[in-house]
């Protein structure tokens, strides 16, 4: 008796799996075979997004057995193609390397236009880390901090929208230290902000210290500081602020607010609502790929460093630099990335 209960109850068992598992349904990776992948940079060509998207494509192309093709669509700091991709299909043909902070702050400002809720992403990992280096021209004539703080006129930097990380981590710099400034937005990427800077249309910005170090060899630009309490790995040069100006606790805080927004870096995500599967292997080739030493090794020599982050590791840094402000420092947080320094 029990022998033929244990055998319906098998039967049973394996037709139900049957049901949720036909036979010859395709898997994620078959799905992927032949097709062809979009990643979107939500910025201009020859900047460091689209540097990175294109150190990674082939890589990720290999693994994937499908085409990967990058696709430049600047605007909005990012948050113009954010949101195509947000509202397009989701099927996982397309994804995104996106500036962590850029993204989030957006949603924390609630900023017009912004269609995409960070929650909802699906996360792939973290392709870089980043900090961010205070760079001016020559043609500023400031060529060291305590110039600036003395300066006899405001300072002007550039930035892609207010939202953005340049120009609000520029803002947050401006008020931490006291700064009479004017922040100049609307620029497609940080290389047109760095051709600005070189022909003296603004002082200074802050790109990633990847950025930087590349720029800062460009005629007429020089790093000041790296935004953080520790030196660039890829700067060990250039003193932080923290080194360079005894900071009160309030201007310490707006310092490390930036940090951690900036240590958000730049991850690499999907549509929301992808099939879970296809979600789950696209999470496998990115960490695949960002953990190769041949990959991490040809990034190294084209100074794109990749510091590989989990997708839960990733959602659980977003989630404190968004909801860890009180009600008060989220109004002063709002009140200087958007109103002040215009």
């Amino acid at each position: 008796m029990f022998k033929k209960c244990l055998q319906r109850a098998l039967a049973a068992l394996f037709a139900l799996c049957a049901l949720a598992a036909p036979a010859g349904a395709e898997t994620a990776a078959e799905f992927y075979k032949g097709k062809v992948v979009k990643l979107v940079v939500g910025y201009s060509a020859g900047g460091g997004y689209d540097a990175y998207a294109r150190l990674l494509a082939p890589h990720l192309e290999s693994r994937l057995g499908a085409q990967v093709v990058v696709e430049n669509r600047p605007g909005g700091g990012g948050n113009l193609a954010l949101n195509q991709v947000v509202a397009g299909k989701p099927d996982g043909l397309t994804i995104m390397l996106i500036g962590g902070a850029t993204a989030s702050f957006s949603q924390v400002l609630e900023a017009p236009g912004v269609r995409f809720q960070m929650g909802r992403l699906g996360f792939l990992g973290r392709v870089a880390d980043e900090k961010r280096v205070l760079l001016m021209s020559e043609a500023a004539g400031i060529g060291s901090l305590e110039e600036m703080l003395n300066a006899q006129r405001p300072i002007r930097f550039g930035g892609t929208a207010r939202t953005a990380t340049i120009g609000a981590g520029t803002a947050f710099i401006a008020e931490a230290l006291g700064l009479e400034a004017q922040i100049i937005v609307g620029y497609k990427g940080s290389k047109e902000i760095a051709l600005a800077a070189i022909r003296g249309e603004i002082d200074g910005f802050i790109p990633s210290d990847s950025s930087a170090r590349r720029y800062g060899k460009e005629e007429g630009l020089k790093p000041l500081a790296v935004l953080s309490r520790e030196r660039s790995s890829l700067m060990p040069d250039v003193p932080t602020f923290f080194e360079l100006a005894e900071l009160t606790p309030e201007q310490a805080w707006w310092i490390d607010y930036s940090d951690a927004l900036f240590g958000l870096g730049r991850p690499l995500v999907t549509t929301p609502d992808i099939p879970a599967d296809r979600l789950a292997f696209l999470q496998q080739v990115t960490r695949e790929v960002l953990t190769d030493p041949a990959v991490i090794a040809e990034a190294q020599a084209a100074k794109r460093p990749i510091s590989y982050l989990s997708p839960e590791a990733v959602k659980q840094s977003i989630n404190r630099v968004m909801d860890g402000l009180t009600d008060e420092e989220l109004a002063r947080v709002r009140h200087v990335a958007l109103e002040k320094f215009q």
